[in-house]
C-alpha cells in the first residue's frame, strides 16, 4: 500500500508470473466507491523485484525507485506508467512522490485444516 497526496494505491499479487494480479487507488478516502481497479494484462509483468527498486507492478505500472547514483530510496522518483495492467490508476503518468508505503504478506495457516476438533 501506497499513500501519496490524496491518493492511496496498492495491490493483491502472488509472487512471481499469475494472470490473477491486480493494482488499485483510491483517490478520495471519503468515497471509496471512487476507486480504480486494473487487473494484470501481461502476466510476465505482474510484479518485478530488481535490485534498483522497491516494490514494482508492472514494467513501469505502479514502481517504487531507488536513487540509481545513491544509496538511499529517492521517495520522488517513483513512476506510474500505464503498460502491463488494464488500467491507469493515477490520473497522470509520470513521476510522483510516496509518503509512505507498507509490504503486506499472508500466509495460510494450514494447521487448523488438519485437526476437524479444533473448535470443540
Amino acid at each position: 500500500m501506497w499513500k501519496s497526496g490524496n491518493y492511496i494505491s496498492g495491490s493483491h499479487n502472488e509472487y512471481g508470473k499469475t494472470k490473477d494480479s491486480f493494482i488499485f487507488s483510491f483517490n478520495n478516502k471519503d468515497n471509496i466507491k471512487n476507486h480504480i481497479l486494473s487487473r494484470v494484462v501481461n502476466e510476465k509483468y505482474a510484479i518485478d523485484n530488481f535490485f534498483l527498486f522497491g516494490p514494482s507492478f508492472g514494467i513501469e505500472d505502479l514502481k517504487i525507485c531507488e536513487g540509481v547514483e545513491s544509496s538511499f530510496i529517492d521517495y520522488a522518483s517513483n513512476c506510474c506508467v500505464r503498460e502491463s495492467y488494464e488500467k491507469r490508476i493515477r490520473e497522470t503518468d509520470g513521476n510522483f512522490a510516496i509518503e509512505e508505503y507498507e509490504v503486506f504478506q499472508i500466509i495460510k495457516d494450514h494447521g487448523c485444516l488438519n485437526n476437524q476438533n479444533h473448535f470443540e
